[in-house]
C-alpha cells in the first residue's frame, strides 16, 4: 500500500484547478462577509425602528445603542469583505501571472 506522500508525489497536480480553487475560496469568503454585513445592517435598522416606536426614553436609548453595535459589526464585516476581495484579486493576478 502506498503512503499518501508517495501517492501525491506520483500524481500530476492540475495547476489550473488549484488556481481556480484558491480564487474561489477568497470569493466565497467575500460573499460570506458581505452576507454578514447585510444581516448586521438589517438588525440595526430593526432596532432603530423599535426605538422610534418606543415611548420610554430609556428603551429608546437601549435600542439605539444596540443598533449602533450592529452597525459596528456590519462595518467590520464590510472591511473583512474588502480584504477577501483584495486577496481574491491578488491571488488571481499572481497565479495567472498577469500584471498591469
Amino acid at each position: 500500500m502506498k503512503r499518501f506522500r508517495q501517492y501525491v508525489a506520483e500524481q500530476q497536480l492540475e495547476e489550473s484547478v488549484i488556481r481556480k480553487g484558491a480564487v474561489a475560496s477568497y470569493a466565497a469568503q467575500g460573499k460570506r462577509h458581505g452576507d454578514q454585513a447585510v444581516s448586521s445592517y438589517g438588525r440595526a435598522s430593526y432596532q432603530i425602528q423599535r426605538s422610534a416606536k418606543a415611548e420610554v426614553v430609556d428603551a429608546k436609548i437601549d435600542h439605539i445603542a444596540t443598533a449602533l453595535l450592529y452597525v459596528i459589526d456590519g462595518l467590520i464585516a464590510s472591511r473583512n469583505q474588502i480584504g477577501a476581495i483584495s486577496a481574491q484579486v491578488t491571488s488571481h493576478a499572481l497565479l495567472t501571472g498577469s500584471s498591469r
